[in-house]
């Protein structure tokens, strides 16, 4: 058993026993004798205690699997068999050596093509990024590596709040225009008599559009670190460009107006509890927190996902039952799994608003009605041109995407701070 695990046993059986004591206590409609009081103070400092080390666990193996993909080329590496400490190039990859070659000059652009990559959830919320393809030459004229495109799209979506939900994404091979159904409304079934006629009672639908915004990432290298073998350039360039293509693009579908951008999460969604307390910045009860729970319906709620940001989940973290014990309704994910409140996964996006009166800072729901639309590939160019006199090569990597909520019938609704 691992540490982490280890852990989460232990936070789950004091976090039990804890809990059986209220129970026992307001059963019996009595206060804690002082043993129990004495234990539950025992208990409620364990909970915590193992809360913060199961957090710090948590944070450390995302960074330790980080750190582990950056590496993961230089396993690859072989020493010559003369012990000189000189590298045999000869036992590099051939995916990184395919980089390599488009970086020296051989070819001016690659796609990297992202209709065989696949985001798939864990029943823990967790998500993993899955490349599908055998492998094939790409429009550009070479093998695009597949480990570079799998680490571009898995450093996009860790940096995407939205597509790390169930939300629905399309993969086009153009970027015209796509027209796409939205449900306003649902019909409802009736029953009917022998020989009567069937009531008129029609879903209400109208109509979105699906552009491809264009998003791009410029880059400057060194050409030592194109030369270099004993640098991960393909590691560095994914890292540099997925990131930025994701922040940029994961903003437009969580606050885009919708404008020459996407129409964010927060910009369509309704709002389905608002505030009721003045003065306190925005922040919910957890009273308010369970209402939005219960603004969506059922067949939308078992497929949910919270969706807020880092401050907001901070906040969150600190929520109890009542205002005298500290019997917190956040739990902590399960074997490297996303944290939940009232057993939903929350994924944090760092472009969701901060709490804030009259703000819309959290969002729930099932996000499969939100539609991502991805033009097939993301185009990596480079120029020797540009930055000649510095002698370095430029680099963009370009995706063309769009996004808006496509189901209108409350599938997400948003919480909204009380106005001051």
């Amino acid at each position: 058993m691992d540490v982490l695990t280890s852990l989460q046993e232990q936070h789950r059986a004091a976090d039990k026993e804890k809990r059986a004591l209220l129970r026992k206590s307001v059963t019996e409609s009595r206060d804690l004798t002082p043993s129990e009081a004495q234990r539950y103070a025992t208990l409620d400092e364990e909970v915590e205690t193992l809360g913060d080390r199961i957090h710090e666990l948590k944070v450390a193996h995302r960074d330790g699997a980080d750190a582990d993909r950056q590496r993961a080329p230089f396993e690859h590496v072989a020493r010559s068999g003369h012990g000189d400490g000189r590298y045999n190039r000869s036992s590099l990859p051939g995916t990184d050596e395919e980089l390599r070659a488009f970086a020296r000059g051989e070819t001016d652009a690659i796609d990297l093509d992202l209709r065989d990559l696949r985001v798939e959830h864990n029943r823990d919320g967790s998500y993993e990024v899955r490349d599908l393809s055998v492998g094939a030459a790409a429009a550009g004229g070479t093998t695009v590596p597949k480990s570079f495109r799998a680490q571009l799209y898995e450093y996009l979506v860790s940096t995407t709040g939205v597509r790390q939900t169930n939300v629905t994404v399309l993969t086009t091979a153009g970027g015209e225009n796509l027209t796409i159904p939205r449900a306003q409304s649902h019909g409802t079934a009736a029953i009917v008599g022998e020989g009567s006629a069937l009531p008129e009672n029609d879903p209400t639908f109208s109509a979105i559009t699906l552009g491809a915004w264009k998003h791009a990432e410029f880059l400057e290298v060194t050409n030592e670190l194109t030369t270099d073998t004993g640098i991960d350039l393909e590691g560095y360039l994914a890292r540099q460009a997925g990131r930025a293509i994701g922040l940029k693009s994961g903003s437009g579908y969580t606050i885009g107006s919708g404008a020459n951008e996407p129409t964010g999460v927060f910009t369509a969604a309704g709002t389905g509890v608002v505030g009721a307390t003045t003065g306190n910045g925005g922040q919910p009860t957890a009273d308010e927190l369970i209402d939005l729970f219960y603004s969506v319906i059922p067949e939308y709620r078992r497929n949910g996902y919270w969706l807020m940001a880092d401050s907001t989940v901070n906040y969150i973290r600190k929520l109890k039952n009542n205002d005298t014990d500290k019997d917190y309704l956040f739990d902590y994910g399960q074997s490297g799994g996303l944290d939940t409140f009232l057993g939903r996964p929350i994924v944090v996006d760092a472009a969701a608003p901060a709490l804030g009166s009259a703000v819309n800072s959290i969002a729930f729901g099932d996000f499969s009605g939100y539609y991502i639309r991805d033009v097939s590939s993301i185009r990596f160019e480079k120029s020797t041109d540009y930055l000649f006199k510095n002698d370095m090569t430029a680099y963009r990597a370009i995706l063309r995407t769009d996004g808006n909520l496509v189901d209108h019938t409350g599938a997400i609704q948003l919480y909204r701070g009380a106005s001051t």
